[in-house]
């Protein structure tokens, strides 16, 4: 099991996300996952922990969610992570608010948790919200092509911050969600 720390966009954005993905797999066989199939929200991740005491995780989380105003939001890009997984995301426009909100998760880690991914850590994070995983190669052009078709950006807010427990990628547990401000 993990825990993944999660923002959470407004209602039309959340929407508007999850209409790109589930018209990504129209016809589709190839086996690919999307957002609605792991019982994800679509969301950008801040921080994900194989282990972590969770009262002292949520007393965290929910004292920054606070102390922060809602974020704007952008969705200005197309990005695939290669590798076995070919994961098709939309990147944010990175703004000072996303990058704060951050960095303060960061900088309080280490009171809930032994084991962050260092991949979402400040020096290596890189914010995204996924589309599409385990896109075989063959069908990336169809799928970024059809991506490339909508209007950028996409705007809305992040709103909520979210607490999930996951097993093998899927969503098991919401631990809990805090408006933001």
């Amino acid at each position: 099991m993990g825990f993944s720390i999660e923002l959470l966009f407004n209602p039309t954005l959340e929407s508007r996300v999850r209409k790109i993905a589930s018209g990504l797999r129209e016809g589709d066989r190839s086996g690919m996952i999307v957002t609605d199939d792991v019982k994800a929200r679509p969301h950008i991740t801040l921080c994900i922990c194989e282990q972590a005491d969770e009262g002292e995780l949520e007393a965290c989380v929910r004292r920054i969610a606070e102390e922060t105003p809602t974020i704007p939001i952008g969705l200005a890009s197309v990005g695939v992570f290669p590798g076995d997984q070919n994961v098709v995301f939309l990147a944010p426009v990175v703004n000072e608010e996303l990058l704060e909100m951050h960095r303060r998760l960061h900088a309080q880690v280490h009171k809930f948790s032994t084991t962050p991914w260092v991949l979402y850590t400040p020096a290596r994070w890189v914010p995204h919200c996924t589309l599409v995983t385990r896109l075989p190669k063959s069908a990336l052009p169809r799928v970024v092509d059809s991506i490339l078709e909508l209007t950028f950006p996409i705007s809305g807010e992040i709103v909520e911050v979210g607490v999930m427990e996951f097993t093998e990628g899927r969503v098991q547990r919401v631990l809990f969600t805090a408006m933001l401000g």
